[in-house]
């Protein structure tokens, strides 16, 4: 039976990034945040 949803592990780092998103006005303040840490 072929996987229908992705591993749960990934789910953390999908919230991550979500959040990250959600909290910068353009890519590049999101990109300046991804480095910053």
């Amino acid at each position: 039976m072929p996987r229908l949803l992705p591993p749960r592990a990934h789910t953390p780092a999908m919230e991550f990034l979500l959040d990250k998103i959600r909290a910068t006005k353009n890519n590049g303040e999101f990109f300046d945040s991804m480095r910053r840490g």
